[in-house]
């Protein structure tokens, strides 16, 4: 057996591992391996090895998988960013369980980059010693911390970071949240929160500041009703039903699915007289 292909061995197992140790279901430890092994098997045929695999290598294994694809069925994958992340999911884990981290980081160019670098480490293994997270959970978690660190810029450094004061933090909310739903902003001020958390170590704990908005159930589902179709006369609401008034005072009401379409009948009656 090749030195390489020994290595290729060892580095599946240790992606098998990896995958059992994390708790990643049946279903991804069935996957991931044998897309990791073509993988594999694309480095080799560049000349190249896991350990000299670059960036530019996952969109070269992607395109000759999509060749691949296009031959054995004549056609191009139908959604093809959910068939992207498929098949480079796998490579990239690969990668990021040899390395440690993926893709590899430049050697620090300042003293505050080592302090963010350093920072992070930290609190990779914080997330996962103390709060049991998983790895996709903290790899993620990491990623919104470096993006805080990078957006606080001067007042990111060692020595003025433990100096952070609430209106430093809102600022940072504010400006991440443009643009975004209340379902992407609950998680971002959600992640920065624990960031800071993590953060009281140094005595600086500022995670009570950040709120997030409040979630409504089926948020997500449209609106089966046109905005015009809601505006009611005023008074409208004054018109309820006794019972039904006395359901909503004392909540008796609540998720019961026989009140609502009464409720709608009365208010949609009262709305045509």
């Amino acid at each position: 057996m090749s030195t390489q292909l020994s290595d290729s061995v060892t580095a599946i197992e240790q992606l098998r591992a990896f995958l059992r140790s994390e708790g990643y279901c049946a279903g991804i430890q069935r996957h991931y391996p044998p897309i990791a092994r073509r993988f594999l098997a694309y480095l080799e045929d560049q000349n190249e090895s896991v350990e000299t695999a670059q960036p530019s290598d996952l969109e070269g294994f992607l395109q000759k998988e999509g060749r691949a694809y296009r031959k054995r069925h004549s056609r191009a994958p139908r959604d093809i960013r959910a068939w992207r992340v498929e098949h480079v999911a796998p490579a990239r884990l690969l990668l990021r369980v040899v390395h440690g981290h993926w893709p590899r980081e430049l050697p620090s160019t300042s003293r505050r980059e080592d302090f963010h670098r350093s920072l992070l480490i930290d609190y990779d293994a914080w997330m996962r010693e103390l709060r049991g997270l998983a790895v996709t959970t903290r790899h993620e978690r990491v990623t919104d911390a470096k993006r805080v660190l990078d957006e606080l810029g001067d007042r990111s450094d060692p020595d003025v970071l433990t100096g952070l004061e609430v209106y430093d933090i809102d600022a940072y909310v504010h400006a991440r949240s443009a643009g975004l739903r209340r379902s992407s902003i609950k998680y971002t001020t959600g992640s920065l929160r624990i960031f800071l958390r993590y953060l009281h170590a140094a005595n600086r704990d500022l995670s009570g500041s950040v709120t997030s908005p409040t979630m409504y159930a089926y948020e997500g589902i449209p609106s089966a009703l046109r905005p015009e179709q809601t505006n009611w006369p005023s008074g409208t609401h004054k018109q309820t039903k006794p019972e039904h008034q006395a359901a909503l005072r004392n909540g008796s009401g609540a998720g019961r699915s026989d009140l609502i379409p009464s409720m709608f009948s009365d208010a949609c009656s009262a709305a045509q007289m």
